[in-house]
């Protein structure tokens, strides 16, 4: 009738009720389950997921089911009404419900991704799917209770709440973020394991230990890492567990790709060191270092783990002193000035010796004829020497005679007169420096088995007295490697016309080179250098990547003219470049205009192998450097004959000498700081035609024990 009221009977009443609250209850069920399976499966951790995140995907749940039910029960009439396979259909609800939460994009503060390796969702196995064994609908005196009735429900639920829980888990074979230990007081730690330190330094344990409760107490117990290279004490989370501050106390974060990160978050980078984020920004398919800094706790005073293993020297190599200057030592002088023992400064021994020329232009020996034969065959010279009158040397010589008028010698006559001369200074002042000689054509017909007269010479300039201090003559092992001398070309700044012209003519003669380059010109596309590509390119034929600067900025004011801050940073980054675009390592580097100091010195030493100086006059390496951080070369120049050059292969030949030719443009009209292609091929023919090895820098210091 229209208009008329219908009026449910009591039993009606409460069958609606009794079917309402089943519903109720079945919305309990489902967040009971979930968040109790989800709380278990992150540890029983108050992290955010288990509050507002899964009350509403237990809501959105039971809404699924509701509506479903509703259609074809149990809700379409009452909860009581057991039509045929309910159990299936709730097991099989329950797993649509989880399938489709599974796939939610987020989960609380959890992002799940895909794991293509891992099985698709299957029913559970111990999930009933038909009601065998159990009471027909229509039998109430069998009937089971309800809540026992409802078992697959149960079951179902709280399976679907752990798998729902596991779905947050990221597997393991995917892309899933990677921590490794941060130090922690009171702590067994095993000889080598690696740990972050509290000033975010990649440490290593140098004994077996239990920590203290402060980092300082132990820091003798710790080294420096070169990289973080252990895999066994790593873990892999979600980032929904990083709610848990004890673990982000406890472990540091690798970079990873794709990943969203904060301004100021610090991750452990692909060449293990500890950087910061910039600004807020999501990583790319690959490491960029330009987007991280080091973090604020490594201040200036701070070692990085990017350290560079210290190589070899001559010390190391056999090395035999003739006279450390001791008392009674015999030795002279025998032109002007005046020589004496100096017991105040010394590095050998208890003294040294004094030479002081006492006048401008004037000249002191220390002299000693008479000799036992000394054996200098396979042996290179040395002299350790110190002066604060770096600007007054005109000449610091040796000469090894085998005769009292050292008629018949070899003699370096000004050797260090020209390293100190010139804007790339190779004599630090106030500094003990060894020096090293390499042989050559020598006066007369000496014996090198049969040596019997020493002088060690010093001449002052026109602008003042000098005063040298001597501790030592000696000699050491020469290498085996290169007999014949061995020749090595190395370029600068990725000027394009060392990939157009030089390039060709060393390929096509099966030699390599070294590159030293500035970043952001590889960076720049610009016309005028070569690129990253390039430079792979030429790595692919035998090529090394040597680090010159990251920056054009640097490079102009020389690492002299820069804050301690400013150079640390750019050689962080000219590391972090060239190891994450692929490069090897780069272990050498060149000096900008070849200057440095003894605080330039010193930093660039604890990140490379090599420093490459950049002289104005000739210089020839020992194989064996005096100073690997200050290699001497010949600086080509648009002036120097083909025959010049091809003269001091020659005697890097004849002599087992270290040639270092540098070149910074290869065109056809060369003008000042160029040279010729016509030129550069003639000498690189001659050294085809003299036979003599063309090496890079890194292989000559490789096979010597001097890099890695």
């Amino acid at each position: 009738m229209t208009g008329a009221v219908v009026k449910l009977t009591p039993e009606q009443q409460g069958g609606w009720r009794h079917c309402w609250g089943w519903v109720l209850l079945d919305a309990a069920i489902w967040f009971a389950a979930i968040s109790g399976a989800t709380w278990l499966r992150f540890d029983f951790k108050n992290t955010s997921v288990l509050a507002a995140t899964t009350l509403a995907i237990a809501a959105a749940a039971r809404v699924v089911h509701l509506l479903v039910g509703v259609v074809i029960g149990p809700h379409a009439v009452s909860h009581r009404r057991r039509p045929p396979r309910t159990n299936a259909t709730k097991a099989a609800l329950g797993i649509d419900c989880v399938r489709m939460l599974s796939n939610h994009k987020h989960i609380g503060n959890v992002a799940p991704k895909p794991d293509p390796t891992a099985p698709p969702l299957a029913k559970p196995a111990a999930l009933p799917l038909t009601d065998a064994g159990l009471a027909h609908s229509g039998d109430r005196a069998a009937e089971v209770p309800p809540l026992f009735g409802r078992k697959s429900v149960l079951l179902g639920v709280l399976t679907s709440g752990f798998v729902i829980a596991n779905a947050a888990q990221p597997s393991a074979s995917a892309a899933t973020p990677v921590y490794v230990p941060k130090w922690a007081p009171s702590t067994t730690y095993t000889f080598g394991q690696q740990v972050i330190s509290p000033n975010n330094d990649v440490v290593s344990a140098k004994v077996a230990h239990k920590s203290s409760a402060v980092y300082a107490t132990d820091t003798a117990k710790w080294t420096l890492s070169a990289t973080y290279a252990s895999k066994a004490t790593e873990i892999t989370v979600t980032s929904g567990r990083l709610s848990d501050p004890s673990l982000a106390a406890a472990y540091a974060q690798r970079w990873q790709p794709l990943t969203t990160y904060t301004a100021g978050q610090a991750v452990l980078s692909p060449i293990g060191d500890v950087v910061t984020a910039i600004t807020g920004f999501t990583s790319g398919a690959s490491y960029v270092a330009t987007d991280w800094i080091l973090s604020p706790a490594l201040a200036a005073s701070r070692v990085t783990a990017l350290i560079a293993p210290q190589p070899a020297r001559f010390f190391d190599k056999d090395l035999r002193m003739v006279t450390t200057f001791q008392a009674g030592h015999g030795y002279a002088s025998v032109a002007g000035g005046v020589l004496t023992d100096d017991t105040t400064d010394y590095v050998l021994g208890t003294q040294s010796i004094k030479l002081d020329t006492l006048n401008a232009n004037g000249a002191c020996t220390a002299t000693k004829t008479g000799l036992a034969p000394i054996d200098f065959t396979g042996r290179t010279p040395v002299l350790a020497f110190k002066t604060s009158d770096i600007e007054h040397i005109f000449a610091i010589s040796l000469y090894l005679g085998a005769d009292e008028a050292f008629t018949n010698r070899w003699s370096w006559s000004n050797e260090v007169g020209y390293l100190s001369r010139d804007a790339g200074r190779w004599v630090n002042r106030g500094e003990w420096s060894w020096i090293t000689f390499p042989w050559e054509t020598p006066t007369g017909t000496p014996d090198r088995a049969a040596i019997t007269a020493i002088q060690v010479r010093i001449t002052a300039n026109a602008d003042g007295p000098l005063a040298v201090n001597v501790n030592g003559i000696g000699h050491y092992k020469m290498p085996s490697a290169y007999p014949n001398g061995v020749v090595s070309f190395s370029f600068d700044d990725n000027n394009i016309s060392i990939k157009t012209n030089a390039l060709p003519c060393l390929t096509n003669s099966g030699y390599p080179a070294t590159a030293f380059c500035i970043v952001e010109n590889m960076l720049a596309d610009d016309p005028r250098w070569w690129n990253v590509a390039d430079g792979h390119a030429m790595e692919a034929v035998g090529w090394e990547m040597a680090h010159h600067s990251y920056s054009q900025a640097v490079h102009s004011a020389g690492f002299t003219g820069v804050s301690a801050a400013v150079l640390l940073d750019d050689i962080q980054k000219g590391r972090q470049f060239f190891l994450s675009e692929g490069f090897r390592s780069p272990e050498h580097m060149a000096w900008p205009y070849g200057v440095y100091d003894a605080a330039t010195l010193a930093m660039c030493r604890k990140f490379f192998i090599s420093g490459r100086g950049a002289y104005a006059t000739p210089q020839i390496e020992t194989v064996i450097p005096a100073d690997p951080m200050r290699l001497r070369i010949l600086n080509i120049q648009s002036t120097d004959t083909v025959a010049s050059i091809t003269a001091q292969i020659d005697e890097a030949y004849a002599n087992g000498r270290w040639l270092h030719l540098v070149f910074h443009h290869i065109v056809a009209s060369p003008g000042f700081g160029q040279y010729s292609i016509t030129g550069f091929q003639q000498i690189v023919n001659y050294c085809t035609t003299k036979a003599i090895p063309v090496k890079t820098i890194g292989e000559v210091m490789r096979t010597n024990g001097l890099g890695t």
